[in-house]
């Protein structure tokens, strides 16, 4: 049947509601937060600066309830490896193809205070009206897995990086 066509009588607008799953919009907290990671089996810790993060074989990844009205979730990871300034021009490449290649997390290069040249990546969302349990679980575990894939990713490519 077309868009087109007049005989819609065996769609209802109450049959979906059988289709759509019983999930609740509720108000993004960091104790959802953690209750989420908990859920998805990841070890995190929370350190003085109440900052919420777990530690993965190539980097740290943080995850943060922020914004002006506690609404956005952003999953941001560090890479362990690192490489002089003079090398600034293939991690930016590495970053720029990854970026034309995903859709996230973003992937950017960052001067730390040695000096160095540092990976970062992030993945935010805005969860203004609301998330279920099942959205933030699976906010929580792919932005873990794709972070973690661009580490492994960047770790085959600049192996050295790592040897510091």
């Amino acid at each position: 049947m077309s868009d087109t066509d007049q005989d819609h009588r065996d769609f209802r607008a109450d049959d979906l509601g059988a289709a759509v799953p019983d999930m609740v919009l509720r108000r993004l907290t960091r104790h959802r937060l953690m209750d989420a990671l908990e859920a998805s089996d990841i070890v995190y810790t929370v350190d003085r600066d109440r900052e919420i993060s777990s530690r993965w074989d190539a980097g740290r990844i943080w995850f943060e309830v922020t914004g002006k009205d506690g609404n956005l979730l952003s999953v941001t990871g560090c890479w362990d490896g690192w490489l002089p300034d003079y090398r600034r021009d293939e991690l930016l490449e590495a970053c720029n193809a990854w970026n034309e290649r995903m859709f996230f997390p973003n992937a950017y290069v960052i001067v730390d205070g040695d000096g160095d040249e540092r990976v970062f990546a992030n993945h935010t969302v805005d969860y203004a009206f609301g998330v279920t349990d099942e959205q933030l679980y699976q906010h929580i575990t792919t932005a873990v897995a794709v972070t973690n894939s661009l580490f492994d990713q960047l770790r085959e490519q600049f192996p050295e990086a790592l040897e510091h």
